[in-house]
């Protein structure tokens, strides 16, 4: 599977697990799961698979 663009193995992981396995603050990413917007509420319930193609954007402050 694609994280980001990077061949990474996550196969049969939550989006949850993938996300502590990745040590980001849930709160603080979006995840885009073959071109769809994912809501927090299914990280738990939503496992990966091979194929899939996954996007984490990190909001960041600034001012």
């Amino acid at each position: 599977m694609l994280v980001n663009g990077k061949e990474k193995n996550y196969e049969s992981f939550s989006v949850s697990e993938m996300i502590k396995d990745l040590d980001l603050n849930a709160d603080k990413i979006v995840v885009e799961l073959n071109l769809k917007i994912l809501p927090k509420e299914e990280y738990d319930k939503t496992v990966l698979k091979e194929d899939d193609k996954i996007e984490i954007v990190a909001f960041v402050g600034g001012g």
